[in-house]
């Protein structure tokens, strides 16, 4: 088999599939590229048996069709220097099990293994998918995967949700301590009056948050399985079993005390008095003061005998009050959050407190919420 391939397609192909497979696996051709050559092309498939991505590629030479495997690593490193504008891969698969990748300067060759062998995902039918705007779905990976979490007993926590309703898509995550929720106008077609929910793996929203563009990603989903297109790779994935909590619920409608805050203000404040905070469990414990039109960032480690504050001017007409926060989580938040402005909203020192833009895309109602943290008096 011999066929002759755009070097600058097939690396980034290669590069971007090998970020579904994982540095072990406990079936070794997990570590493999899958080549399937017919019709003037050839389609690249990669998978951890629970991500699957795959994209195909013309071809401007095909002399013989077939299927092989060859090893991600070898396959990239082989790529990696070469700037000529088409190669030539030639792979033996009836007598020496070779693939061999000719260049302007020279070539290289390692083993082949076998395509049976290679671990597919059983295919799944599924229903007519749904278009979403891909740069907004990208935005909201983007915004919210620091919010995931890391725990073995509640896994739909490590996942992404994504629940579709009236037109319109809410992304969320939450740890349990944080939630970060992006409400988008990402529909395109027709209205959904039904409401939908399913989690995907982080895994697979980290390469989504990568890759995604300005063209459109098509979605379909059943009970377990989920596969999104978007020119020119495919994503399917298993979905993470359970419900996910009733995230709408956690997030307060009334709360009385808010404040306009300018977010690199804040943020600059808070990387003035974060590294002498005490660092309990990584939380690193930071007291918020609200007086009028002031706010104080305040951060002390008794253990250490060290301690900083630093204050800056907001809008904030109400009485005044003290709450403890995580400096790493507000951090995150602020780092995240995007506009100039943004606003507080605060009820007492033991509930949540949500931030959002100042203003907000007509097209995007982002929100960011993180439960308070215990003040020492």
């Amino acid at each position: 088999m011999k066929i002759i391939v755009n070097k600058a397609l097939l690396g980034e192909a290669a590069n971007l599939l090998a970020r579904v497979i994982n540095p072990k696996n406990a079936l070794p051709i997990l570590g493999d590229v899958l080549f399937d050559v017919k019709n003037n092309e050839v389609t690249l498939t990669a998978s951890d048996s629970e991500v699957t991505m795959s994209t195909t590629i013309g071809l401007d030479t095909m002399e013989g069709e077939g299927r092989f495997c060859v090893s991600a690593d070898q396959l990239r490193a082989s790529l990696a220097e070469l700037t000529d504008e088409k190669v030539t891969i030639i792979a033996t698969t009836e007598s020496d099990n070779k693939f061999t990748l000719q260049h302007q300067s020279g070539e290289t060759y390692f083993p082949i293994d076998n395509a049976d062998e290679y671990p597919l995902p059983k295919s799944e039918t599924l229903p007519e998918p749904v278009s979403l705007e891909g740069i907004q779905v990208r935005d909201a990976l983007k915004r919210s995967l620091w919010a995931t979490a890391t725990d073995d007993l509640r896994p739909i926590m490590n996942g992404v949700c994504f629940a579709l309703k009236d037109g319109w898509l809410d992304v969320v995550t939450s740890d349990g301590h944080v939630l970060v929720k992006s409400h988008i106008n990402a529909i395109k077609g027709a209205k959904i009056t039904d409401e939908f929910r399913f989690i995907i793996p982080k895994k697979a929203a980290n390469i989504l948050s990568g890759v995604l563009s300005g063209d459109p990603v098509k979605v379909s989903w059943n009970e377990h399985s989920c596969r999104m297109e978007f020119w020119p790779y495919t994503l399917d994935m298993r979905l993470v079993e359970g419900k996910y909590p009733n995230y709408d619920a956690i997030i307060p409608t009334d709360q009385p005390l808010t404040a306009i805050v300018p977010r690199a203000f804040a943020l600059c404040s808070l990387k003035k008095v974060l590294p002498f905070s005490s660092d309990n469990q990584g939380s690193h414990l930071i007291r918020l003061s609200f007086t009028k039109d002031r706010m104080k960032m305040t951060a002390e480690d008794f253990d250490f005998a060290k301690g900083s504050h630093d204050s800056f001017y907001i809008d904030y007409p109400h009485s005044e009050i003290e709450i403890g926060v995580s400096g790493s989580r507000l951090a995150a938040i602020l780092s995240k959050l995007s506009g100039g402005e943004m606003q507080m909203g605060m009820t007492d020192p033991s509930r949540a407190i949500t931030f959002e833009p100042n203003e907000q895309d007509e097209d995007c109602e982002v929100l960011m919420l993180t439960m308070p943290m215990l003040l020492n008096e």
